[in-house]
């Protein structure tokens, strides 16, 4: 899911994905990027990726997935 620009209190901001937190202010596109590493780190140990490089390399080969929509 790509980054996505959202309205929260008729304000502009940031979220991951369809459903994600819109996040606000100066540090709300880092916000929402930083949650869909967790979200992509969470995939990876799923997927079975136990150790750091492996989760790194994981989340890396989606890392098209943390650009702007």
């Amino acid at each position: 899911m790509p980054i996505k620009s959202c309205m929260r209190n008729g304000q502009r901001g940031y979220k991951w994905g369809d459903v994600g937190q819109c996040y606000l202010g100066p540090e709300a596109e880092k916000n929402a990027r930083m949650q869909g590493v967790a979200a992509l780190m969470s995939e990876a140990r799923a997927a079975g990726h136990t150790d750091k490089k492996s989760m790194e390399a994981y989340v890396a080969s989606k890392s098209h997935e943390l650009a702007k929509g």
